[in-house]
């Protein structure tokens, strides 16, 4: 397929590397590295439900700011996440990419 191109599942769990889920409800991360967090931590302790149907319970919210770079490895801009949930069980990271057409 012309302009697409597959992350292999083994680099998913690299902390650079974000994933969109459109079932998503907030942005969520196994990883702090970059997290300022709010001051407001209105998610800490929050049980969320993800695709196993295993439950995961969110330790504390932040705002990710990072590059974004396309498939040569060129930069192309700066994302902002903000309203990130911490789980450490998670796996991977998910972006919700309605939250990022809804707020730039």
């Amino acid at each position: 397929m012309a302009g697409s191109f597959v992350v292999p599942w083994h680099g998913t769990e690299d902390p650079c590397i974000w994933i969109g889920d459109t079932a998503l409800t907030v942005h969520m991360t196994p990883h702090t590295i970059g997290m300022v967090p709010n001051a407001d931590d209105k998610f800490q302790g929050q049980a969320i439900t993800v695709g196993n149907g295993m439950q995961e319970i969110t330790t504390m919210h932040g705002t990710i700011k990072g590059q974004i770079m396309n498939i040569n490895g060129i930069n192309v801009g700066t994302a902002v996440l903000n309203d990130v949930v911490y789980s450490p069980l998670m796996k991977y990271n998910l972006c919700r990419p309605s939250r990022l057409m809804d707020y730039g």
